[in-house]
């Protein structure tokens, strides 16, 4: 066991933290150490007597009465022989600088485990050979299919991969579109799209938070499809959530082409400095300087200051129609779905939201969109987001990306052409 010291205990002399680390231990152990005879080893000498010494400071009088009623006995060893102890305080002298660590999931050996003893699995793995190349494989003791794990079907191993890709954080309690393509990503079974449906449909969360999709009626008129990344973006607040940290606004700020979106936490009342503040670190500084926002008539953004800020940026503030919030259609989308998702995860706790932010983000930015038939994630960054459960990486070589985009200007195009569809519908 170990335990790091408090800050107003770090200024302590050496015979204080070493009788520190004693009471501790013995409090740690004392179910075990109770009733019993046991020995005591330091490496500070002073220690050995301590039964013999005089009492003469508060803390020694708080130290000796934590140990009465214990039978023990200290002994002293020198620091190069106390090499159990010092070889788990002390950094070693090897010639390592850093390590890369990762997650070992007990979820592989159980997986590979059901290899030899599932039916199912059995079948799939002697078909391996006769069947036709590309679609099984067997590796590393797991059977692939086109590239993704097979699971059995009814097992306790899809169960977990529901709950985890549905039920999680990372999954946010996503629909039946956007739980099935997360998992079609890594995995296989039979009749999974009917196995999705029924989790979903089941969720007990999802029954009693979300809100119904009905489409309004009329006719909107879309917005134009932006040309680059991340020069074309939406704003709006969220307000009104429990406060925790001083925080109960949400400032969020959206790519209109890629979808890609950043959640920000701000103090109510907020200022037009907070908002700056925040716009520039966490957008500015990362994707540069805008030409158009789209933003309802909210007063923080009609003030001077952000003027200022928006105009010596060259941004023009386009504003939404009158009494027409739905001009900013994407921003209701995102705000709807931002709510439901801190709803699913903190309505038993409702000031854990803030908490719950950077998980939000990494949700919504990793999730399928069917605008732009992808995730924000791959449409900014070229490449799929990284899984939940990941296979160990350098043991086999898994093919569930379908391709990477050959160059950045066909990503772009691709995404243009969706948006434009996706438009087109609304009309």
């Amino acid at each position: 066991m170990s335990k790091t010291l408090a800050p107003s205990k770090e200024d302590w002399s050496t015979y204080q933290k070493e009788m520190q680390a004693i009471i501790t231990a013995v409090q740690m152990w004392r179910s075990y150490l109770l009733g019993q005879k046991f020995h005591i080893y330091t490496d500070h000498q002073s220690l050995r007597n301590l039964l013999e010494q005089r009492v003469s400071t508060p803390d020694q009088h708080k130290w000796v009465s934590k140990l009465l009623g214990y039978d023990y006995e200290i002994h002293y060893r020198p620091g190069p022989s106390n090499v159990v102890a010092d070889g788990l305080s002390w950094l070693s002298g090897g010639e390592v600088l850093a390590t890369v660590t990762g997650p070992l999931p007990q979820f592989w050996d159980a997986l590979r485990a059901l290899t030899d003893t599932d039916i199912y699995l059995q079948g799939c793995r002697d078909t391996v050979v006769s069947e036709v190349p590309g679609h099984y494989s067997f590796r590393q003791g797991l059977v692939f299919f086109r590239g993704c794990i097979v699971l059995p079907p009814g097992s306790s191993m899809v169960t977990t991969v529901l709950q985890e890709y549905h039920d999680s954080p990372f999954g946010g309690h996503s629909g039946v579109e956007r739980t099935l393509r997360r998992i079609q990503a890594q995995f296989y079974w039979p009749r999974m799209s009917q196995d999705v449906k029924d989790c979903v449909a089941s969720c007990d969360t999802c029954q009693r938070v979300k809100a119904s999709h009905l489409r309004p009626a009329g006719l909107l008129q879309p917005l134009p499809v932006p040309e680059r990344v991340w020069e074309d973006i939406s704003m709006d607040f969220i307000i009104g959530l429990p406060p925790f940290g001083g925080k109960t606004v949400l400032f969020v700020v959206v790519d209109r082409l890629t979808k890609y979106a950043h959640f920000m936490a701000l103090a109510h009342p907020y200022t037009t400095q907070a908002v700056a503040e925040q716009f520039v670190s966490r957008v500015v500084q990362h994707h540069g300087f805008l030409r158009f926002i789209v933003s309802d008539r909210d007063s923080v953004f009609l003030s001077h200051f952000l003027q200022e800020v928006f105009t010596m940026a060259q941004t023009t503030l386009r504003m939404s129609s009158a009494y027409q919030p739905q001009t900013d259609g994407q921003m209701e989308v995102v705000n709807r779905y931002l709510e439901q998702y801190l709803r699913c995860f903190a309505h038993q706790q409702p000031r854990w939201w803030l908490a719950l932010l950077p998980w939000a983000e990494l949700w919504y930015n990793s999730t399928y969109h069917r605008a732009i038939q992808t995730t924000p994630f791959e449409a900014l960054y070229g490449r799929l987001p990284p899984s939940l459960v990941r296979y160990q990486s350098g043991t086999s070589q898994v093919d569930t990306v379908d391709r990477w985009l050959e160059t950045r200007d066909e990503a772009l195009e691709q995404l243009k052409a969706n948006l434009a569809a996706a438009n087109n519908k609304m009309k």
